[in-house]
């Protein structure tokens, strides 16, 4: 894993950072009985099986993972699975319709299983079409229409969730782009502040969101391989508030040092 993170951080600056983050942030739990079905990507399974297994579930931030398949996978295998699921829980679920061309190209558990079989791809990445559809896949996961090999995002994106004991969403407020950060992070804790019993908050912050895309080689012990390149990801910062602030102030000076730390 500690490998992976320093391809990751060669990949991407903060990339890795990122990574350890979300997986700190999700809890992580083997269970014995069998997962439910939940394809994330229909379109992949093309050949008749006797019958599918599902190997993990992901809800929330809870991440649950069937012991019984996870015994039989390998070391690379069991990273793989790691770094595909906090790349689907970073990226923004694109599609919202069933149109076959936003099902192949723009779902975000696709473009994670892109990212996660060039971490551990063997061979050489020589196709120039698939560095651009990873190209314009990793734009559209940025929320952005440009298709341009480099972009930015103009603004940051501050949402907060307020959740029940059981995990059930009590509310759901987002930062509007007309309006300043402290202004929407103190109006969200007043509106915190009415809720009465046990709750827990979480946010998730994108400061900056800019990146390029290239197709890099480099020397190995077997000969000379390629790779893509990620010259900047979004720094995402994730994190869950356990505890229920009474006053608006203490709300607001710990979500303010989030953005201003």
């Amino acid at each position: 894993m500690q490998q992976k993170l320093c391809d990751l951080e060669s990949l991407s600056p903060k990339l890795s950072s990122m990574m350890i983050k979300l997986i700190e942030f999700h809890q992580w739990e083997l269970v014995d009985q069998e997962l439910g079905l939940l394809p994330d990507d229909g379109q992949i399974t093309v050949i008749k099986i006797d019958k599918r297994h599902q190997l993990a579930n992901r809800s929330l931030n809870q991440i649950k993972i069937s012991k019984r398949i996870w015994k039989l996978l390998s070391d690379e295998n069991k990273i793989g699975l790691i770094v595909h699921e906090m790349l689907s829980s970073a990226l923004t679920p694109l599609c919202q319709d069933n149109s076959n061309h936003c099902k192949n190209y723009y779902q975000s558990s696709r473009i994670a299983r892109n990212l996660t079989s060039s971490l551990f791809m063997k061979k050489t990445y020589l196709e120039v079409n698939e560095l651009e559809k990873l190209d314009i896949q990793l734009n559209q996961a940025l929320n952005t229409n440009d298709k341009n090999s480099f972009l930015k995002v103009d603004s940051d994106f501050f949402n907060i969730k307020v959740y029940s004991e059981n995990g059930e969403i009590l509310a759901q407020y987002s930062h509007p782009k007309l309006e300043s950060i402290e202004s929407f992070i103190a109006d969200s804790c007043q509106k915190i502040a009415l809720f009465k019993n046990s709750i827990s908050v979480s946010y998730s912050l994108r400061k900056s969101a800019a990146l390029s895309v290239e197709l890099i080689s480099f020397p190995t012990t077997y000969s000379i391989e390629y790779g893509t390149k990620i010259n900047f990801f979004s720094n995402v910062l994730m994190g869950k508030v356990l505890s229920n602030y009474g006053d608006d102030s203490s709300c607001y000076e710990f979500l303010l040092n989030i953005i201003e730390p």
